[in-house]
């Protein structure tokens, strides 16, 4: 594997001193000064050399040996100091040849603020988001597989179990069994349907649709599907509507249902028993904002910057052994994203967490 040239190397310094040069601001233009430069040597040595030799009448051939080597001198110096100053060109293009190979994020110099200097900065910016997206990525599929493997093991469980002394068990140990077969068999199409439309939504490049929607219409229907299972976890599950009773958010209606669903099923995961979640909206300013609050186990700053970004799934367990691939979350970014807005998280942790979206009011 290639290695990159270190940033306190003598190629570097030529190109660090030259970079801070006050004028010309860009690389091309410090490029051009220096091949000027260059150029210019044999000239400047011939009109040097004939003046200063004009009282001895030299032969023409030491002119012309004269300009020779100062053309040969001046042309070596030029490439030599073009060859350093190109060395961050070189690094960047090592750099990417050997995250290609090791996956592993390189430590470019940020510092700088010509057209290279921006180079190595974003080539740096890349690769870091990069390697962290594939990390995301791993950390994803094992979490993922857990998800899928455990419960259809549960089922394969249950069913051979049915197999085997079906005719043994009364009818309510059967129909027990039955019933948990199809929770699970549920739970996965749901996981299965949410990677599918977070697949949809991550592809889609078509506007989403803006019409009114009934902000108190779409906080009642949110809290009647989650209202199952805030029982079963006995968390208090709290509409509070809007002032305005007809207020209206210009939306995706079926956007706005997958965010606010999301974020109270998040929510009800998060929060003890007996805790509280409540579904509200506001009017701020011309904007309508749509807002999920718990008290439950609140999230940490790095947590909440990677949901708040987007930049990937962030794996977690609810308080109840739930295990999560973030998906939820993510659906509800890529939705937003869908509508021109963007999903907002404050949250302390031991506190609870507070999720919102604005848009526009209709």
């Amino acid at each position: 594997m290639a290695t990159s040239p270190n940033a306190h190397s003598p190629a570097f310094k030529l190109y660090a001193i030259i970079s801070r040069l006050p004028w010309p601001k860009s690389f091309t233009g410090k490029l051009m000064v220096v091949a000027f430069v260059g150029v210019h040597i044999p000239l400047i040595a011939t009109v040097g050399f004939a003046v200063i030799s004009m009282r001895d009448n030299p032969f023409p051939v030491m002119i012309v040996i004269t300009c020779l080597l100062a053309t040969l001198v001046g042309t070596g110096l030029t490439l030599l100091v073009q060859s350093k100053m190109l060395a961050p060109v070189r690094r960047t293009s090592e750099a990417l040849k050997d995250f290609n190979s090791s996956r592993k994020a390189p430590h470019l110099p940020v510092n700088y603020e010509d057209e290279v200097g921006v180079l190595m900065a974003e080539t740096q910016r890349c690769l870091t988001a990069q390697a962290e997206l594939l990390g995301l990525k791993n950390r994803f599929f094992r979490t993922l597989s857990h998800d899928l493997r455990s419960p259809l093991a549960s089922i394969n469980d249950a069913c051979m179990l049915l197999k085997l002394e079906g005719d043994n068990m009364s009818e309510e140990e059967r129909n027990g069994l039955l019933s948990d077969i199809d929770a699970t068999a549920r739970e996965q199409l749901e996981l299965i349907q949410g990677l599918l439309r977070l697949a949809i939504a991550e592809g889609s490049s078509e506007a989403a649709a803006k019409e009114p929607v009934d902000v108190n219409q779409l906080l009642n229907r949110a809290a009647h599907q989650s209202a199952a299972a805030a029982a079963i976890r006995e968390v208090k599950l709290v509409v509070q509507p809007p002032k305005a009773s007809a207020l209206q958010v210009l939306g995706d209606q079926r956007l706005l249902s997958q965010i606010i669903n999301n974020f109270v099923s998040n929510s009800i995961k998060h929060t003890d028993a007996n805790g509280k979640v409540i579904i509200s909206a506001e009017s701020i300013e011309g904007k309508v904002r749509l807002k999920v609050s718990d008290d439950g186990i609140g999230l940490d700053e790095e947590r909440v910057k990677r949901i708040q970004s987007g930049i990937g799934l962030t794996p977690s367990e609810g308080l109840r052994g739930e295990t999560g691939i973030g998906l939820g979350l993510q659906i509800c970014h890529d939705c937003a994203r869908l509508m021109g807005t963007q999903i907002q998280v404050e949250s302390t942790p031991g506190k609870g967490s507070t999720f919102f979206v604005d848009l526009p009011a209709a």
